[in-house]
């Protein structure tokens, strides 16, 4: 879709077997790249088609893991992302973003109900996951969140770069490099963090949500609403951000 226009350009219709969703992504990788020339090296459109696995299966259930775990609003939905992953793994062990979502999904239930192993659990798997594959920015935003929770600031605030040296799009390293920065007593560089993660991917609530509670904290707390409504407008489904406003 030409987006001054919002024409559509083009499209294209694709029939692959169910069982093969690696087939339909690399046919619309082929196709979009064409229609918009762009010039891929070899290593570039090789990127675009590693996938971590070869095993459709574990791909399908990492995938349903991630959406209950970018989307949680309960202790059960951790849970569930928890059981997926493992599927994921015990189907291709060395499946090193399945490791991370594990990770992660232990981390949050570390932060949901102060758990400490399920934080040794968090750490286990990013360390399985950095063994795997150093070069994914996922594993050390792994490493840097489970390193802020056990207040070491510094690591985690090293693990958070080299997640974004090697993955400029992940907002949630930014997120964590902010409140790594605001423990750490620099509020500055925490605020300037916390609004570059907004810039980049504006309409993810999960970084208005972080700047609201930043905001409000500094008893700010006019910026802080605007923050938490952006929040309510992308996930007017969530009751915490609900909570979240009214309180502020």
């Amino acid at each position: 879709v030409d987006t001054s226009t919002r024409q559509q350009v083009d499209a294209v219709s694709l029939t692959v077997p169910a069982g093969d969703p690696f087939a339909l992504q690399d046919q619309v990788v082929d196709w979009a790249t064409g229609k918009l020339a762009l010039p891929l090296t070899g290593s570039e459109r090789q990127a675009l088609r590693t996938r971590g696995t070869q095993a459709p299966e574990a791909y399908a259930l990492y995938q349903q893991g991630n959406g209950r775990l970018s989307s949680f609003q309960t202790v059960a939905d951790i849970d569930a992302a928890i059981e997926l992953f493992n599927k994921a793994v015990q189907l291709d062990p060395r499946y090193a973003l399945a490791h991370v979502g594990l990770g992660e999904a232990y981390w949050r239930r570390h932060m949901e109900a102060a758990n400490p192993a399920s934080l040794e659990k968090a750490q286990e798997e990013c360390t399985v996951a950095l063994s795997l594959d150093e070069r994914l920015g996922r594993a050390h935003l792994c490493a840097g969140s489970v390193a802020f929770s056990k207040g070491q600031y510094e690591e985690s605030i090293a693990a958070f770069r080299r997640a974004i040296d090697r993955d400029a799009t992940l907002d949630d390293a930014y997120l964590g490099l902010a409140r790594a920065y605001e423990r750490r007593g620099d509020r500055g560089a925490a605020e300037r963090t916390y609004r570059e993660a907004v810039e980049r991917r504006p309409r993810y609530w999960v970084a208005h949500h972080w700047l609201g509670m930043f905001l409000v904290q500094r008893g700010r707390y006019a910026e802080g609403i605007e923050a938490h409504q952006r929040a309510v407008e992308l996930n007017p489904g969530n009751a915490r951000l609900h909570a979240l406003l009214g309180g502020a």
